[in-house]
């Protein structure tokens, strides 16, 4: 008989939560989309903090590297 682990998976983020994204963004006309849409760079992880409703209206949930709070 082979045992199996079960692991709870992680919620889904909500439109409210801060996600990081991965490091420095090299197209310039992307930093300032986050920046007007509230994006915060954390320059001591290197990585964009900005809520998770933002991230799907630019199309960066591949970018998503870690949620916040979950």
């Amino acid at each position: 008989m082979v045992e199996e682990y079960w692991r709870a998976s992680k919620p889904s983020p909500q439109n409210e939560d801060l996600v990081s994204s991965v490091g420095t963004f090299p197209e310039t006309a992307l930093q300032q989309q986050v920046k007007q849409r509230g994006g915060r760079w954390n320059p001591q992880r290197g990585l964009w903090e900005v809520r998770y409703q933002h991230v799907l209206a630019l199309g960066l949930q591949a970018r998503i590297i870690d949620t916040k709070g979950l």
